[in-house]
């Protein structure tokens, strides 16, 4: 979202299961993979446009492209 959350939700409840604050709005959609039995999800972070010059009021995040991967339980 714009606040840079990337959350899980439990399937049966749409309770939020866990909440992440990324450095920079989410520059794709999640990938979900498996690796020796184990889920992983992964998002990919920054790179985005600059808004400053639009919403100078909104404090930004610290720059950089960042890979986020969780691993589930």
């Amino acid at each position: 979202d714009d606040a840079r959350r990337f959350r899980a939700f439990n399937a049966e409840t749409g309770d939020i299961a866990w909440e992440q604050i990324l450095n920079s709005s989410a520059g794709g959609f999640p990938v979900s993979y498996m690796h020796d039995g184990v889920q992983y999800i992964a998002i990919a972070a920054g790179g985005g446009v600059n808004y400053r010059s639009v919403t100078p009021e909104v404090q930004q995040p610290p720059r950089g492209n960042t890979l986020f991967v969780f691993r589930l339980p």
